[in-house]
């Protein structure tokens, strides 16, 4: 049987290849997958994706060809009830 949080690294790999950073498809290598955290009560998971090979156009003039960009988003499962799941 999948643990939650083995379900959860699959889910976000899948929706991060359905995006693009910069014109190009991310793939599961520009996924740093996942950061568990919160409480029993209240969880959370943290992924991060990034790309590291995107093109440059201005700052060609200073001889950088290329920049790395990243973003992480934390998600949280709110249980108003309190139970521990």
């Amino acid at each position: 049987m999948l643990s939650a949080q083995t379900i959860a690294q699959t889910v976000a790999i899948r929706v991060a290849e359905q995006n693009q950073i910069g014109g190009k498809n991310l793939t599961a290598g520009n996924v740093a997958c996942c950061v568990f955290g919160g409480t029993d009560t209240n969880p959370t998971v943290t992924v991060k994706v990034q790309r590291t090979d995107l093109p440059t156009f201005f700052a060609r003039i200073w001889g950088v060809t290329q920049v790395a960009v990243a973003a992480s988003a934390t998600a949280e499962a709110y249980n108003p009830s309190g139970a521990s799941v």
